[in-house]
This record gives structure tokens, sequence and C-alpha cells, in this order.
């Protein structure tokens, strides 16, 4: 039986959700933290489960709209980011079991649905949605994406401590406004142009190889 977060994880989730609608650029961040452990809660708030928001909002003190609004805004920048993986798109992390990922799947695809006629941007993340669940639907298919994830990470740890390498090979210092100049005399905006191109290409790579599954 899946664990149900607590009225306190609940509350805290939300809150989550409340401060990044408040300051939308704390996305990056919160795309780089793990997910809070209510963020479960977040989807039945926005299918409106068993009344899930109504209590929320009269204990946060907040309207229903307000907390439903939010929770939809952290899935869309948190959960659908770019390059999340299909746990994270599935608002759940790699341990998960498969019942909180198939229940999961159906809330947001329900979710979906019914903001179909208000708003047919959202009928793009279908695609994702239903993408991130072909991955992980049955054992076989999850075992071989968790070692697709675990190059894909590998991989991102190289490139990782390969820039640093180079930025220190190159002998960049910082500058009086935050810029850096590059070693032998390069200007900065030239090293960071050469390494944009290159590190655009890579990801490119890196993206196609983690994320290349096609629907079934």
């Amino acid at each position: 039986m899946m664990a149900r977060p607590s009225p306190d994880q609940e509350i805290a989730a939300l809150r989550v959700a409340l401060d990044l609608a408040a300051v939308p650029s704390r996305r990056r961040q919160l795309r780089s933290n793990p997910l809070p452990e209510g963020v479960t809660f977040l989807l039945s708030v926005v299918t409106d489960d068993h009344g899930a928001i109504e209590a929320s909002a009269k204990r946060m003190q907040e309207s229903p709209q307000k907390l439903r609004e939010a929770a939809a805004f952290y899935i869309e920048q948190i959960l659908l980011a770019p390059n999340a993986d299909s746990y994270r798109v599935l608002g759940a992390r790699r341990s998960a079991p498969a019942a909180e990922l198939r229940r999961n799947f159906a809330f947001l695809c329900k979710w979906l649905h019914s903001e179909l006629c208000q708003d047919m941007a959202r009928s793009m993340f279908f695609l994702r949605i239903t993408c991130a669940w072909n991955n992980v639907k049955t054992p076989e298919r999850r075992c071989a994406y968790d070692a697709t994830l675990d190059a894909y990470l590998a991989a991102l740890s190289v490139s990782r401590e390969k820039r640093a390498g180079d930025r220190k090979g190159n002998g960049e210092t910082p500058s009086l406004g935050g810029e850096t100049s590059g070693g032998r005399g390069r200007p900065a905006r030239l090293v960071r142009a050469r390494k944009q191109r290159w590190g655009a290409s890579f990801w490119r790579r890196l993206i196609a190889f983690a994320f290349g599954s096609r629907v079934r």
C-alpha cells in the first residue's frame, strides 16, 4: 500500500508551489532540487481529487483557485521542465513503486484532459507524460530506462568535470564585473561563445540518447 503524505508534507508542498508562483525566477533552483515529499498531493489538488483542495484552502486561508493555479504552475515549470527525466515528469522519485507511478500518470492525464477546452497549449504535455509512462510502465522497460538514465547521468558528470578542467586550464580569472577573461589573452566573450557552441552540440546528443524513446 502506498504511503500517503502527511498533512504537514501536503501543506509544505503547497507552500513551495505558492512561493514559486510568487517568485517564478526560483524555478531554476527548484528544477535541480529533489521533489518535496508531498508533491503527489499537488496532483490531487489540480484534479480536485476527493475535495482535497477545499480542506487545504481552509487550513492555509487561501482561495481554492489560488492553490489550484499555484499547483498547476509548479507542475508545468518543475515536473514538466525541459530535460526532466521520466520519474520527475510523473511527479515521483526513482524509488517510487509502480502503483505510485501509475496513479500519478492517471492524475496528470485527468488534469490535462480537464484543461484542454480552456488551454489547448497544454495538450503538448500529453506526449511527454505518455512517453514518461511508456518508459517505466513494465519492469523490463523500467530496467532498460534506468540503465539509459544512469549512462546519461554519468556522461553529464564527465562533461561537468571537463568544463571545470577547461576553465582551470585556460586560466580564466574573474574580473570586476563578474566577467572572466580567457587564457592566452582571448576575450572572455569569445571563450564563452566557443564553449556554448560545443555545449549545445553535446547536450543535443545527450538528450537524444537519453530521452529518444518513442511511444509505442
